[in-house]
């Protein structure tokens, strides 16, 4: 709530030169970075830049070493824009990457990284996106304000795929790409897991936490889930 990014340095200490479960992380701050709004959703892209988005219906990308606001996006909708994600957008220059946005528009925008400007939206059968993340270099996964998760190939806008099974709001969504599947939390107090090739849920986690979850991320080998309750918990994969 303070509007600030913070630019963090990660240090450890540990008696063994590897890594092992004595090993000592601490933080230290070693920049800030001020915005007019609060943040709502920070990423890091390929080249180096930090993209945030914020309350006060900003988008912007920083250069970090500088703190250094190198693009400002304007956004002409109404809302806010709650995740970001980066992917590819034109078929046949996958290199070319575009910074992608969702909110409380229920809409999928399009953005070039270099301009600012918008290159296209898409409609999602949506109210609002809550939260996304990059599959492969053109596809992307949206979880939503009403539970279904949307799978969106860039490529072919039209081609969205659902996921049916969240009872409420999807929360956080990760991918890992060794198994080729996807992991989503929710309101609803379940973690579920996905195979991606038949779109279907294959295990539901119930009750791994007292309160709702918001958050899930995939660590190495693991499963990584925090919730509301103040607790931390890891599951093997």
């Amino acid at each position: 709530n303070d509007k600030n990014i913070g630019i963090w340095t990660i240090e450890t200490s540990s008696n063994q030169q590897n890594k092992d479960k004595n090993t000592k992380y601490s933080l230290s701050l070693k920049k800030e970075i001020s915005n007019d709004g609060i943040i709502l959703s920070i990423l890091e892209l390929t080249d180096g830049r930090i993209a945030s988005s914020s309350s006060d219906k900003k988008i912007k990308i920083w250069y970090v070493n500088d703190k250094k606001e190198d693009i400002k996006i304007e956004n002409d909708e109404l809302g806010f824009e709650a995740c970001l994600a980066e992917a590819s957008t034109l078929e046949n220059d996958e290199f070319n990457k575009s910074l992608i946005s969702g909110g409380n528009s229920g809409k999928i925008k399009c953005w070039n990284i270099f301009s600012g400007t918008r290159d296209y939206m898409i409609e999602c059968n949506c109210s609002i996106i809550t939260c996304m993340i990059n599959i492969n270099n053109h596809t992307i996964a949206v979880g939503t304000g009403e539970g279904p998760i949307i799978i969106v190939d860039l490529f072919k806008e039209k081609n969205q795929k659902y996921l049916f099974s969240h009872k409420r709001c999807v929360n956080s969504i990760c991918y890992l790409k060794s198994k080729d599947r996807l992991f989503s939390c929710s309101k609803d107090m379940t973690i579920k897991i996905w195979d991606l090739d038949t779109l279907t849920c294959t295990n539901t986690l119930y009750k791994q936490h007292k309160s709702i979850i918001y958050g899930i991320i995939v660590c190495e080998n693991d499963l990584i889930s925090c919730s509301n309750d103040g607790t931390i918990n890891a599951y093997s994969i």
